[in-house]
């Protein structure tokens, strides 16, 4: 009887442990895309997929919010999340990213992934291991620069990290997991937050663009494939 019970425990705990494993994976695969994609008729629809705003500050940034729609999606039986519609915060207003959606399955993603014209990420694992207890942050601005010419430094959680003018790269390395606060500053402050994860790379594009009244940073997150390609031309 007591071996039995001891067999029966190692089986639970390798059980949770394999779930635990596994459960970002399963939520790393769903394609997510907005609503200038349109969804193969072969694919299926579940529903909508509400993320509310809340009044709550934590845990509130975008990325966050497209986590907490992925494992709705996932919750359903779906893998296709599609963001109908983004709710920005505002000053006088909601103070967290809100999201409208809808969730589907494809019973074959890479299918889908190619009528879709959706790039699946190729370069992350060669660029990190999957194991690391770091993530990469990518910063970089391409010469000729869109936008005015200015030099401006970005931030991360308010330390300074690069100075960006024209033809600038640098790599941040990234020790902490959650929420982190991406921002840059000219005439007004431009600030996003990312979700930071162990084993993760994150291509940031610098920009600049008119303010409201001069000239204001332009931060962009960028597909990795899309990104690596950008940041390796500009050169060392």
């Amino acid at each position: 009887m007591k071996r039995f019970a001891n067999a029966a425990f190692t089986f639970l705990f390798l059980l949770l442990i394999s779930t635990t494993l596994n459960a970002q994976p399963i939520v790393d695969s769903i394609i997510v895309c907005d609503i200038t994609h349109d969804i193969p008729a072969d694919c299926k629809y579940l529903g909508d997929v509400k993320i509310k705003d809340g009044m709550s500050r934590e845990n509130c940034g975008y990325e966050k919010k497209v986590e907490e729609a992925k494992r709705k999606v996932m919750a359903a039986g779906g893998n296709i999340l599609r963001i109908t519609l983004v709710r920005y915060p505002s000053t006088f207003g909601r103070s967290c990213y809100g999201l409208s959606a809808e969730a589907y399955y494809t019973d074959d993603m890479v299918r889908t992934r190619k009528q879709m014209n959706i790039p699946e990420d190729t370069i992350s694992k060669k660029l990190i291991s999957d194991t690391a207890q770091y993530a990469l942050l990518y910063f970089y601005r391409i010469q000729p620069p869109e936008g005015p010419y200015v030099t401006y430094h970005t931030y991360v959680n308010g330390k300074k990290m690069c100075a960006i003018s024209g033809d600038t790269k640098c790599i941040v390395k990234m020790d902490k997991e959650g929420p982190a606060k991406i921002s840059a500053f000219l005439e007004q402050n431009v600030e996003k937050e990312l979700d930071i994860k162990f084993g993760k790379v994150y291509f940031i594009r610098c920009q600049a663009g008119p303010g409201k009244r001069y000239i204001k940073p332009v931060l962009t997150f960028q597909h990795p494939n899309k990104g690596y390609y950008e940041y390796s031309i500009i050169p060392d």
